[in-house]
């Protein structure tokens, strides 16, 4: 009987999560999932434009900046003139690296959607490279940490997120979304499968046998708190070998499902931890001259 596992579970579903933030006071909890803003330049979006046209070789394979826009664990924003940068290169870029225009330019529309554009002017003869004037000006108003390898950036006061910054992120992404994938409510309620919420409901008519549907899933409701938590579940374990030999079998199982999807859940937790706390590190310590 198959149930939920850590390895089902993916960095893009922590964009649906954190919306169940905003329908139910339940998942308020959710809103604590970390979420950072970033300036992008036009040399990481041509760079990753290449990868996922030329250098790409699983079909389906993201890069690290776009599994965090997908899991919305950075949220991209940028001048208007990064459209008018693209558009100037993006047909030049396609003919040096022979990269079919129509591939390239869907790629770049899925990314386009994934930025949020801000209009602070184009470029700027008073900056030592105007171009980068705008990603400057942005970064003065918003005081978000720009994403590029232009070191001028850097000479114009700017300041950087450094790579490891989204190495880091997309481990705590990847972390973080089993962790709260299997955790639901600031009780600490597991989300569970079909089967083995199928499953406790079997159990449960094994206990209080026919009875109303509503008992039925308030009954197994209950059981499934008792699992949950380690103290209820050495209980259930005792109370388990003084029933019949269908529902022991059935109850031992249910206890060892829910065991393992705890012991997930803790280690998730403490990997999307430390990749937070290096994270953080390196948003403290931003490229700067």
């Amino acid at each position: 009987m198959a149930t939920l596992s850590a390895a089902s579970i993916h960095s893009e579903n922590l964009a649906s999560l954190r919306s169940l933030a905003d329908q139910s006071p339940l998942f308020k909890h959710l809103q604590g999932v970390f979420q950072i803003t970033v300036i992008i330049d036009a040399n990481i979006i041509l760079r990753d434009l290449l990868w996922l046209t030329k250098k790409r070789t699983k079909p389906g394979a993201r890069s690290e900046l776009k599994e965090l826009l997908d899991a919305e664990t950075v949220l991209a924003v940028a001048p208007t003139f990064l459209l008018e940068e693209i558009a100037y290169h993006i047909q030049k870029f396609a003919a040096e690296r022979s990269i079919p225009f129509d591939v390239l330019i869907a790629e770049w529309e899925a990314y386009k959607a994934r930025i949020r554009f801000v209009d602070v002017g184009g470029p700027d003869p008073t900056f030592l490279d105007p171009k980068d004037a705008p990603y400057i000006k942005l970064q003065r108003e918003s005081g978000h940490l720009i994403y590029s390898r232009d070191t001028d950036i850097l000479r114009m006061g700017g300041m950087t997120a450094p790579p490891i910054l989204f190495a880091n992120l997309r481990l705590y992404s990847r972390q973080v979304v089993i962790e709260y994938t299997l955790k639901a409510g600031g009780q600490g309620t597991l989300v569970v499968s079909f089967a083995l919420a199928a499953a406790v409901t079997k159990f449960t008519r094994t206990l209080v046998g026919k009875v109303s549907k509503r008992f039925l899933w308030i009954a197994a409701l209950i059981i499934v708190c008792a699992l949950i938590y380690g103290p209820t579940r050495q209980f259930l374990k005792s109370f388990l070998a003084a029933l019949p030999e269908k529902a022991q079998k059935l109850g031992i199982w249910l206890s060892t499902e829910f065991t393992q999807l705890a012991d997930e859940h803790e280690r998730a937790r403490k990997a999307a931890g430390s990749a937070l706390a290096a994270a953080k590190e390196s948003i403290d310590n931003p490229g700067r001259l």
